[in-house]
């Protein structure tokens, strides 16, 4: 019946307006953390990233553009720094210290809810060798959460 779309539709569009407002205050948590933290990386590290990110995508380092490399390198060196800032956080608070059974839930729970075989996945991912990546991801995820719920947010 009509009242019930409208019902579902405004749901929808709730939780959708929410997980935006979710993200942009993550995302000025994130710059926030950035900017104010001076971490040091060195350019071999950041490099180092740079080509792992280049290969995620089937893409040859070596053939890239000096622009092209700088702007992974950017994004190399925030995602380092970025990764050293959350590890600084998960040790100081015990909120965001997950065990690995813990991670593993979550994870599998989030396949789940995007319609992938949680087992299958694992399974592929581990033999794959990239289900660390996966669970180190979702441990980053879980932690900005937890930062994201513990932010007072000033309108």
């Amino acid at each position: 019946n009509l009242t019930t779309l409208i019902h579902e539709l405004h749901g929808q569009a709730f939780n959708q307006l929410n997980q935006e407002l979710q993200k942009k205050i993550q995302d000025q948590i994130i710059a926030r953390l950035l900017n104010n933290h001076q971490v040091e990386i060195p350019a071999w590290r950041i490099v180092d990233q740079s080509r792992n990110m280049a290969a995620q995508v089937n893409h040859n380092w070596d053939q890239f553009e000096d622009q092209l490399k700088l702007q992974y390198n950017e994004m190399a060196e925030r995602s380092i720094k970025l990764n050293l800032i959350l590890k600084a956080v998960k040790k100081q608070e015990i909120e965001c210290q997950y065990s690995g059974t813990e991670l593993m839930n979550v994870f599998s729970k989030k396949l789940e809810s995007q319609g992938q075989n949680s087992k299958d996945f694992i399974e592929k991912a581990s033999k794959a060798g990239t289900l660390e990546q996966f669970l180190n991801t979702m441990q980053t995820e879980m932690t900005l959460g937890w930062i994201v719920n513990s932010c007072k947010v000033e309108s």
